[in-house]
């Protein structure tokens, strides 16, 4: 019995652990496949770019079974709704466009974000960055 426990865990431990490395290799071939696309492309349209990769991704995540999925279709569709014209949302981002992009593009809005996810101590730099 014992060995059966033992055998079930290492099984999910193994299947967790193959989950994530399916999924990073998937969503780095997501990457690379976005990436190549829009260099072929003349004039960069942030949107086909941020369309396909996050489709991608959202795929990869089902592929590989994740956990997350479901926010990772969520995230898919938002962009998808985000890039389309017309749609409340692209309105709301077109209007807003130039000082959306230059929050994003100053380090000093999204570094404590970035170092949180970075830092051992996570719990004490997420409240440094809230």
């Amino acid at each position: 019995m014992q060995f059966l426990t033992l055998f079930a865990v290492g099984v999910l431990i193994g299947s967790a652990y193959a989950d994530a490395e399916c999924f990073a290799r998937k969503s780095n071939e997501c990457k690379e496949a976005a990436l190549s696309d829009a260099a072929a492309e003349l004039e960069l349209d942030i949107c086909d770019y941020q369309r396909k990769l996050f489709r991608c991704l959202a795929d990869a995540s089902t592929e590989c079974g994740m956990k997350f999925q479901k926010s990772a279709e969520k995230v898919a569709e938002t962009v998808e709704n985000l890039c389309t014209k017309g749609t409340s949302l692209n309105r709301e981002f077109n209007q807003h466009k130039k000082c959306l992009v230059k929050a994003v593009s100053e380090t000093k809005c999204y570094r404590p974000i970035v170092e949180s996810l970075i830092t051992e101590d996570k719990e004490e730099s997420r409240r440094d960055a809230c």
